[in-house]
């Protein structure tokens, strides 16, 4: 099947979005004044909601998409005129496909040879010695590796792999998890305080910034611990530690110029042990100093300049309170976008659009704002297989990516990504408190294990 070429016939600017997940896009699209269409791997109901076709496609097991994305993408179309397309996660799988679509309908975001190479660790081994000029060395450089996992939430998220520069090594990314309730001021330092970071870092009580420590389930305060060792069964008391978050740069580019709007901290989920590097959830705080903050400024700057890079895009970061390490450059509208909605004086997909188009001049000249409110999102994954009724509805506030059961029963199964959950509130301790009452609302409204 071949794509045709259309020619849209309304002002109104109308988008494709491919996507293993397109919810945040499309929504951010429709907020814009636009319309979208959507080609993504679950067709939840927000996405069917903000869209004028929403059609599902397959995603592999590691949650990316599959060649058959094009067939659904040439089906709409050749019966629908769209300005432009939007790739967002997933696509990083497919883009030898993909670009075959660009010959009938112009890509909104970066070329796809710049797209290419961001998928490519050897690009960034090449960057080395740049990279380590900005005091932002790859993880390489100090022995550790990283490489790319694409999953249905997050879409191509690096993580470290079990090997070093010595070979052998085991390396364990960050494992960040919600608290299960409690005394927060003491089990976590995500919590809020009375001084001016309390919207944009992750702080404790005397306003020194600290790496999250998001304690785990049984209440004891845990770094986020990254392991080096040369041994898998090597015990706690023998094994060295780095404390580390993964941090994410949001920002926008143009001419060679970027404006970021936002540093945002991840971390991982817990529900699959034999998966650790799954995608767990964000917010819209990090623990970056000033002098990091700036670091990775001029990173994107100098991404920016080399690749050409145009419109959104983010980088992610490993950040252990004293050294930023590169770990990806993922060159489009990531999920991070959601957290910053309202930190341009016009609307985040507009600014996108208008960057793809070069009609922003100054692009470092945007003026940014605070988030109003401290923001997070969560993926929350099936522990067991379920079965959903037909016309299941009972999904608490803040819940979202919902599946759609209108018509028929929903078969899950244990590890497949049911739904997002979000919260915000006026500190990071209120959002995550809230993040997690909604997450244990949603387990137990499908009987799900806690």
């Amino acid at each position: 099947m071949r794509a045709s070429k259309h020619v849209p016939t309304s002002s109104r600017p109308n988008f494709l979005v491919v996507a293993a997940s397109a919810r945040f896009i499309v929504q951010a699209i429709v907020a814009a004044g636009y319309t979208a269409s959507a080609v993504d791997g679950f067709a939840d109901l927000e996405t069917q909601r903000n869209t004028e076709h929403c059609l599902r496609t397959d995603l592999s097991h590691s949650g990316a998409l599959t060649h058959k994305v094009y067939e659904h993408c040439c089906s709409l179309m050749q019966k629908n005129d769209y300005t432009a397309l939007v790739f967002g996660p997933g696509t990083e799988s497919c883009l030898d496909v993909l670009q075959q679509l660009t010959a009938a309908v112009p890509l909104a975001g970066n070329q796809m040879e710049t797209m290419r190479r961001c998928a490519q660790r050897s690009y960034f081994d090449m960057q080395s010695a740049a990279l380590h000029d900005l005091m932002i060395p790859l993880p390489m450089d100090g022995g550790l590796w990283v490489r790319r996992a694409n999953n249905s939430s997050g879409g191509g998220h690096a993580e470290l792999s079990n090997i070093s520069s010595s070979g052998g090594g085991h390396v364990e990314r960050s494992n960040m998890h919600l608290d299960s309730g409690g005394d927060h001021a003491e089990r976590s330092n995500i919590h809020s305080n009375d001084g001016p970071a309390e919207r944009g870092n992750i702080s404790n009580d005397d306003g020194h910034t600290e790496l999250s420590n998001i304690s785990n389930d049984d209440g004891h305060a845990e770094r986020s611990n990254m392991r080096l060792d040369n041994d898998d069964h090597h015990d706690s008391q023998s094994t060295p530690y780095l404390a580390a978050s993964v941090v994410s740069q949001l920002f926008v580019a143009a001419h060679g110029q970027t404006k970021t709007l936002g540093f945002s901290t991840q971390w991982q989920s817990q529900h699959n042990p034999q998966r650790p590097f799954c995608f767990g959830g964000a917010i819209n705080c990090s623990n970056l100093d000033a002098a990091a903050c700036s670091r990775a400024e001029r990173c994107a700057d100098y991404f920016a300049r080399t690749l050409s890079l145009r419109g959104l895009n983010n980088i992610d970061y490993l950040w252990n309170d004293q050294h930023l390490y590169f770990l990806e450059l993922n060159p489009r509208p990531s999920s991070s976008m959601q957290l910053y909605e309202d930190v341009l004086q016009h609307d985040l997909f507009a600014v996108h659009w208008q960057a793809c188009r070069s009609s922003v001049p100054c692009v470092h000249q945007l003026q940014t704002k605070q988030p109003a409110e401290v923001r997070a999102y969560a993926p929350i994954y099936m522990q067991t297989d379920c079965l959903l009724p037909a016309g299941f509805d009972a999904w608490p506030e803040g819940t979202t990516d919902r599946p759609d059961t209108h018509s028929a029963r929903l078969a899950l199964t244990a590890g497949q990504p049911l739904c997002t959950v979000t919260a915000s509130g006026d500190s990071s301790n209120e959002t995550l408190t809230l993040l997690q009452q909604r997450t244990r609302q949603v387990l137990t409204a499908v009987g799900q294990p806690q």
